[in-house]
């Protein structure tokens, strides 16, 4: 019996993957972003730039990682590039229609003693 190799992965995980890790992501953002909190990297960048103007995060999130493309195809190739600018995206929109659909009434802090 063969096996595949565990290091291949077909076109189902990679959307499988990709759209777990884009809406548990997204999920992360909004629950920071709602308790006024930030993250670092281009994500962290995007938060307070999205503060600071009052452009959306997710159009902010978009346009900051456009210069990172160039470089991914340089060193890590084009499928890399590619699932890249597509996780970019779905977060961006994700983070935009999230809040439509899901809302933190309130957040508690947990008593210090």
């Amino acid at each position: 019996m063969t096996y595949a190799d565990p290091l291949h992965h077909s076109s189902l995980d990679d959307v499988q993957g990709l759209s777990l890790g884009v809406f548990l992501c997204g999920i992360g953002i909004f629950v920071l972003t709602s308790a006024g909190l930030i993250t670092g990297q281009t994500a962290g960048l995007a938060v307070i730039i999205a503060y600071l103007t009052g452009y959306s995060f997710g159009t902010v999130f978009f346009l900051i990682n456009l210069p990172f493309y160039f470089l991914a195809y340089k060193r890590l190739g084009a499928e890399f590039t590619i699932k890249s600018l597509i996780s970019v995206t779905m977060l961006s929109v994700v983070t935009e229609f999230l809040p439509y659909g899901f809302a933190i009434q309130s957040l508690s802090l947990p008593s210090r003693r």
